[in-house]
């Protein structure tokens, strides 16, 4: 059975955490740069992770990293076209943004509030990243960065969030999921001021 194409926006002012948590490092060894990468992960998943933890700031897989480019290529003309700065690309809020990707994947679930607490919203999960954000959009089973575009550009809540103007830096995520996940893809865009 073949599930359709969802999408997700939130947008929210700045917020500030607080949150001491112990963050569990993925090992000493060098990173494949072809195949993705957990840089932080939390335990107490309260899904299918492996080992019960739960990825947080995650880098690209080389397939990823160039849906990723593609996408945020796509953002910025888009917003060119509408008159607006382009936006900079902001390591923390990727790390975030894919992380997110990647969790959504493998526990399974849909939104932008995760199930896990201590991780539970974008600004907490930027923030454990070294980022904070404002806004995000997700979405899950479109087949290429230039599909998920359209699919947000018809949505009046991501298009919102891709055209303001108060938007400075961006984060993207490209998963590519592992066979079983219900989506072969999840996206998103975690944006800041």
């Amino acid at each position: 059975m073949s599930r359709r194409p969802t999408l997700k926006s939130a947008i929210c002012p700045a917020l500030t955490f607080a949150f001491a948590l112990c963050l569990v490092g993925c090992g000493e060894e060098t990173p494949d740069p072809n195949v993705h990468q957990e840089i932080d992960a939390i335990s107490g998943a309260t899904g299918g992770e492996p080992d019960h933890l739960v990825p947080v700031c995650c880098d690209y897989g080389l397939e990823e990293r160039r849906l990723a480019d593609e996408l945020f290529a796509l953002l910025n003309a888009y917003r060119a076209e509408n008159g607006l700065e382009a936006l900079e690309r902001d390591d923390g809020l990727d790390r975030a943004m894919q992380g997110h990707c990647h969790h959504m994947a493998i526990h399974p679930f849909f939104d932008h509030i995760a199930p896990e607490e201590d991780i539970a919203s974008p600004w907490t999960r930027a923030q454990l990243c070294g980022a904070s954000a404002n806004g995000e959009n997700i979405a899950a089973g479109q087949s290429s960065a230039a599909a998920v575009m359209e699919s947000w550009k018809s949505s009046p809540g991501h298009n919102a969030n891709m055209l303001d103007a108060g938007f400075r830096r961006v984060g993207v995520g490209a998963f590519v999921s592992p066979e079983g996940a219900p989506y072969p893809l999840y996206w998103g865009q975690l944006f800041g001021r």
